[in-house]
C-alpha cells in the first residue's frame, strides 16, 4: 500500500502572497491619503487687512461709530469718508463719517486674519446726521 501524494494547498490562507496583498494595498493607500494631509496651518493665517463695511437695512448712511473688542488691531486705513480712531487696551473705537450719503467701509489691519477681533455697532447717523432711533437690521461685515 502506497502513501497518498499531498498536493500543494491552494487556499488562500496557506498561500502568503495573497494573505499580504491586501494589507499591502491598505498600507499604501493610506499612506497616500496621509501624504496628501496638510500640517493643519492656514497659509492665510497671519498679519494682514481686512476690509470692513456697514451693511444697513436703509441704504445709504452718513456715518457709524464703532467699537472692536480684543487685542490684536495693529492700525485702521481709511477707506470711504473721513476715519477717526482710538485705541485704549485691548478695545478700539473707530468712526467713519461721509462728506456725501454712502457706505461706511475702511481697512483694519490685525495680527491674525483667521482670529478678527469682535465688533459693536454704537452708534449710526442717517444722510441728514441724525442718529438712528435703532441698530436692528445692521451688520457689519468683515473679510478680505
Amino acid at each position: 500500500m502506497t502513501a497518498p501524494t499531498l498536493l500543494p494547498s491552494t487556499s488562500r490562507s496557506a498561500f502568503r502572497p495573497y494573505g499580504v496583498r491586501p494589507v499591502m494595498a491598505v498600507t499604501l493607500v493610506l499612506a497616500g491619503l496621509l501624504a496628501g494631509c496638510d500640517d493643519g496651518v492656514d497659509p492665510n493665517a497671519g498679519p494682514g487687512d481686512l476690509e470692513v463695511t456697514l451693511e444697513s437695512p436703509n441704504g445709504l448712511e452718513g456715518a457709524v461709530l464703532l467699537e472692536f473688542r480684543g487685542g490684536g488691531i495693529q492700525g485702521v486705513t481709511p477707506g470711504t469718508g473721513t476715519l477717526e480712531y482710538e485705541q485704549s487696551g485691548k478695545r478700539t473705537q473707530v468712526m467713519v463719517i461721509l462728506e456725501n450719503p454712502g457706505t461706511p467701509s475702511f481697512v483694519l489691519s490685525v495680527a491674525d486674519t483667521l482670529s478678527p477681533p469682535r465688533v459693536e455697532i454704537l452708534e449710526v447717523a442717517a444722510p441728514d446726521n441724525t442718529l438712528r432711533s435703532s441698530l436692528a437690521g445692521y451688520d457689519v461685515r468683515i473679510g478680505r
